[in-house]
């Protein structure tokens, strides 16, 4: 897996980016968009940089330490159709999950409520992506217009002039990770 120019972007709301930043998540918890092909999610790429959106996320979606970050970002935004890049998740286990039993292990691991969680599952069929990622944060962050092409209800996007990603730091250690990395797999053991 090479980083370097990487074009591939997912939409993700903002508040959990600013949790994947905060290293207070770890999980990409995923269904798919409305305009994604057949209705389902896909695992594309092993690693890409986050859009971060402000649809569709609202505080009764999150939990007590969701909602505290999306009051913070909240009181950052101006709005407009201008959007930072400078975070990038390298993907290091994917797994699709039946069993609703699985749910409740993810608590702690995401800023999710548990009813979003359900929903998101039940969404058309019980199911769910979930992504571990390591994050790496760039030194400048990279502005982007959204364009018509970018614009709407989907999960990947290929920017012609990527972020560069010379500089980029993991937003936590290599043992903070570890112990993330071990309690993911735990729930599959």
């Amino acid at each position: 897996m090479n980083e370097a120019n990487c074009p591939y972007v997912m939409k993700e709301w903002d508040v959990v980016c600013a949790a994947l930043r905060a290293g207070r998540q770890h999980l990409l918890l995923r269904k798919g968009g409305i305009r994604e092909q057949d209705d389902q999610f896909r695992a594309e790429h092993d690693a890409f940089w986050f859009w971060p959106t402000r649809f569709h996320q609202s505080p009764d979606q999150l939990s007590s330490d969701g909602q505290q970050l999306l009051a913070q970002l909240r009181e950052k935004h101006a709005g407009g159709n201008r959007f930072a890049v400078d975070l990038l998740a390298v993907v290091e286990d994917v797994r699709y999950i039946t069993q609703e039993t699985l749910l409740d292990k993810l608590t702690g691991m995401h800023i999710l409520a548990a009813d979003t969680v359900r929903t998101r599952f039940h969404y058309r069929e019980p199911g769910l992506y979930l992504f571990l990622v390591r994050i790496f944060a760039a030194p400048q962050v990279q502005l982007y217009v959204e364009t018509p092409e970018i614009a709407g209800c989907k999960s990947w996007i290929e920017l012609p002039n990527p972020p560069s990603s010379q500089g980029l730091q993991p937003v936590i250690s290599d043992e903070a990770f570890t112990a993330a990395q071990t309690q993911f797999e735990a729930m599959f053991a």
